[in-house]
C-alpha cells in the first residue's frame, strides 16, 4: 500500500512572478537556512515556527542537520530561485546552494505558512527546475 499523493506540486504549488516577492521575506528565509545549517538550532533565530516545527526539530533537527552539514559542508554561496504558493496557506522558498563537499548545485527550501511562521527546510543534494516531493529535513 502506498501513501503517495495524488496531487501534483508543480501544480498546486504555482510560481510566483519575482515582482511580488518581498525582498525582506527572502532575506529573512536566506538568513534562517545560513543560521539553521551553520549551527543546527533554532533557539537564536529571529524567525518563528509552527508547533510542527518546533516538536520535529526537538527530536530530530539537530542529528539530522549535522548529518547533513558532515556529508555537504559548509554553504559556499546561496542565491534565490523562486517563490511558490498554493494560493492560500503556504509559500515555499527555493535556493540554489553550492556546498563545500558537493560538486552539484544543491536546493535548499523552506515552506512558510501564509501567517510567517516557517514550517519545514528541505535540502536537496541537487537542483532540479521542477519541484519536486521530499519529506527529508
Amino acid at each position: 500500500m502506498s501513501c503517495k499523493s495524488t496531487v501534483d506540486i508543480n501544480t498546486y504549488f504555482k510560481k510566483i512572478p519575482q515582482t511580488n516577492v518581498s525582498k525582506d521575506k527572502i532575506e529573512n528565509a536566506e538568513s534562517f537556512i545560513k543560521m539553521y545549517l551553520e549551527t543546527c538550532s533554532i533557539e537564536n533565530s529571529e524567525a518563528t515556527f509552527t508547533n510542527r516545527f518546533v516538536t520535529y526539530n526537538e527530536k530530530y533537527g539537530e542529528i539530522l542537520c549535522k548529518g547533513i552539514n558532515n556529508r555537504n559542508g559548509k554553504i559556499v554561496t546561496i542565491n534565490f530561485e523562486e517563490l511558490r504558493g498554493d494560493g492560500h496557506s503556504y509559500l515555499i522558498y527555493r535556493f540554489k546552494v553550492k556546498f563545500e563537499n558537493i560538486d552539484k548545485i544543491s536546493e535548499v527550501r523552506v515552506s512558510e505558512k501564509f501567517t510567517g511562521e516557517y514550517e519545514t527546510i528541505i535540502v536537496r543534494n541537487e537542483w532540479s527546475d521542477i519541484l519536486k516531493s521530499s519529506n527529508k529535513f
